[in-house]
């Protein structure tokens, strides 16, 4: 495993290939069996492989298992991609038939709030972003974020509690 990833950090054109033939039938699974057809899979897949290589380069990233990792980094990608789409599907579906709609002030309120919250989230760091996707979007433990995050899972709950203050600043 730490052979293939000195040959990735040092550009090797096999590794890469060794990478799709070892790990993206796992990752394709994942995204068909959550909704995503092969094109999807692919896109994810190479998304993954992009971030894995980013990732890489830096001389202190160590990683157990890297098919669980590119499968979680799979994961991870292709929910995002669909919460994604599904707001812009929602979006679209929702501005056509709608003319206008009435809220009594606390449903305002709270879709400001609310509003506010997925605004903040996308200007958070991407570490602090990632880490509270997987803990609330992802319903992920502790214990399954430490290999994510290359953490130490009495760190996640720390790290995790800082994010919220931010997020909670932003807010």
């Amino acid at each position: 495993m730490d052979d293939l990833i000195e040959q990735l950090r040092s550009g090797d054109k096999n590794s890469i290939k060794q990478v799709y033939l070892d790990f993206y039938e796992k990752c394709k699974w994942a995204v068909l069996k959550n909704g995503g057809d092969d094109e999807d899979a692919q896109e994810t897949f190479q998304q993954a492989l992009f971030s894995l290589l980013e990732k890489v380069q830096d001389q202190s990233f160590k990683v157990k298992a890297l098919d669980n990792y590119l499968f979680r980094t799979c994961t991870f990608l292709w929910y995002a991609t669909k919460r994604k789409r599904q707001r812009v599907s929602l979006t679209d579906t929702f501005s056509d038939e709608v003319e206008e709609v009435s809220y009594d002030e606390s449903s305002e309120h709270r879709l400001t709030q609310k509003d506010k919250m997925y605004q903040a989230l996308n200007e958070i760091n991407e570490t602090c972003r990632k880490l509270l996707e997987l803990f609330f979007f992802e319903k992920l433990s502790d214990v399954e974020i430490a290999p994510i995050m290359n953490f130490a899972p009495n760190y996640v709950r720390v790290k995790r509690s800082r994010c919220i203050m931010e997020l909670r600043k932003m807010v």
